[in-house]
């Protein structure tokens, strides 16, 4: 909402929240009936399927399944250290997504809606249609990269986490209004996205290590939680 509010009209992040509580109270029903559920395949699907809708895919539809999965796929191309046989399935996906998204963007022009193409194509002003659909493709492609994968691992985790601490679970089941800031504290805990992968662009001498120009350098995310200069016992939970 806080990357995209000002390209939406308030109706269109009233739709977009509409779609994220549809999505979440249908596939969570199971949980209603009791029993064993596996919550981490549970969520899985649900950051697919909810910037699907969002994008303005129609729901329960082939379409929606195709876009779900390609979406998934294209994933294996943003990991530069991905094995080579991920390469092809990465490469169809993202054909599919662009002309799905490139047709959508079409239509959202010659007739504007809600959905979140529509807010964007507001957004851009008189710009052409070309440059409108390099624009709305690289920033919803960019949401799946950072909304699909990293969401659901963030949950597995935290819940992981939870499970492994039944004190603290217990303490946040009794006291709802910690969950924000817990949620927070949760990603801090344990990430998914451990590191950055960026590559040297000039040979450079770092702390007494030679990097050579194109070499592969890992920044680390995590580690930046677990800074004791900023968090003096980075391994206490809440």
């Amino acid at each position: 909402r806080t990357l995209y509010s000002g390209a939406l009209r308030p109706r269109a992040i009233r739709r977009m929240e509409s779609s994220i509580a549809e999505v979440i109270a249908s596939d969570f029903e199971p949980l209603a009936a009791g029993g064993e559920v596996g919550v981490v395949k549970l969520v899985s699907s649900i950051p697919n399927k909810v910037i699907s809708r969002v994008v303005g895919v129609p729901s329960e539809t082939q379409q929606e399944s195709r876009f779900m999965q390609a979406s998934s796929d294209y994933l294996l191309s943003t990991n530069p250290m991905a094995p080579p046989e991920n390469r092809d399935i990465a490469e169809s996906a993202t054909r599919y997504l662009f002309e799905t998204l490139s047709q959508m963007i079409e239509e959202r022009s010659a007739a504007p809606g809600d959905a979140l193409g529509s807010g964007l194509l507001d957004s851009a002003g008189e710009s052409d249609l070309e440059t409108l659909k390099r624009t709305i493709l690289v920033s919803i492609t960019s949401l799946l990269s950072a909304g699909t994968d990293t969401t659901r691992h963030s949950v597995g985790l935290a819940l992981k986490t939870l499970l492994n601490r039944p004190e603290v679970y217990a303490h946040l089941r009794d006291h709802r209004d910690l969950l924000d800031p817990a949620v927070f504290e949760l990603l801090r805990f344990d990430f998914p996205a451990k590191f950055l992968v960026r590559f040297a662009a000039e040979d450079i001498d770092f702390g007494g290590q030679l990097l050579r120009k194109g070499n592969m350098v890992l920044v680390t995310i995590h580690g930046c939680g677990w800074d004791p200069r900023v968090f003096p016992q980075p391994d206490r939970l809440l």
